[in-house]
């Protein structure tokens, strides 16, 4: 995983999300919020914006959070891995609703400079219609996607992910970083062992456990090593 692309309804939690996977992976976090809205909530020009994200997604690495589909494809072709926060709207906009309550005339460290929170009716009302009027078109663009997919219906399975992902991540040589039975077998790469199916379906079974990569890597590489 090298670069990990976040979307999902306003509210749904991408922005934590991204900075939950780069405490765990040590990727950098481009939140597209803060490089879309100019002072005062004014919108950049398309062509510009398009140029923009261009740009950061042209970028080795990164985490990136933010909708905005216009440019939804260009980011989906450079990503490796698609998380979808695929949340029920009122969950969404309560959290919208409190975000902005709790925040109210302050700028957020995910969003542009002289972007203060403040309660946008328009913005709302796109919060409620997601499911309805967005999330068909989202779908359709991201059903083509040949990476890694991680879809997630609520804030339980999404913190179980984070949690495996803190367990089970590791890191080649050259910077990327690796999940789950990938995890494992990469270990058993860099020990020069031979795997079976049988030590394939032990890698499967760890990831569904609390135990550390280093305690399954001496069980599993000990064990196929007797004679």
């Amino acid at each position: 995983m090298k670069r990990i692309l976040i979307v999902g309804c306003p509210g749904a939690g991408k922005s934590t999300a991204a900075r939950a996977l780069s405490d765990i992976t040590g990727l950098p976090v481009i939140h597209l919020d803060r490089h879309y809205w100019q002072p005062g909530w004014r919108m950049p020009d398309s062509d510009v914006w398009r140029t923009t994200v261009e740009a950061l997604a042209a970028e080795p690495r990164w985490i990136m959070d933010g909708n905005y589909s216009g440019t939804l494809v260009l980011r989906l072709t450079r990503a490796d891995t698609l998380i979808h926060l695929d949340y029920p709207t009122g969950l969404c906009l309560w959290r919208v609703l409190r975000r902005t309550t709790l925040g109210w005339g302050r700028v957020r460290a995910d969003t542009g400079p002289g972007c203060p929170e403040r309660f946008n009716a328009e913005f709302l009302r796109f919060v409620v219609n997601y499911r309805r009027d967005q999330r068909a078109r989202d779908m359709a663009r991201m059903a083509d996607f040949a990476g890694e997919v991680h879809r997630f219906t609520g804030p339980t399975e999404l913190a179980a992910f984070i949690a495996r992902c803190r367990t089970f991540t590791a890191a080649n040589a050259a910077g990327e970083f690796i999940l789950g039975a990938a995890c494992y077998e990469k270990i058993a790469a860099v020990e020069g062992v031979e795997l079976t199916p049988a030590m394939k379906q032990r890698f499967r079974d760890a990831t569904k456990t609390n135990a550390s990569p280093d305690e399954y890597r001496n069980t599993i590489i000990d064990a196929h090593r007797k004679p």
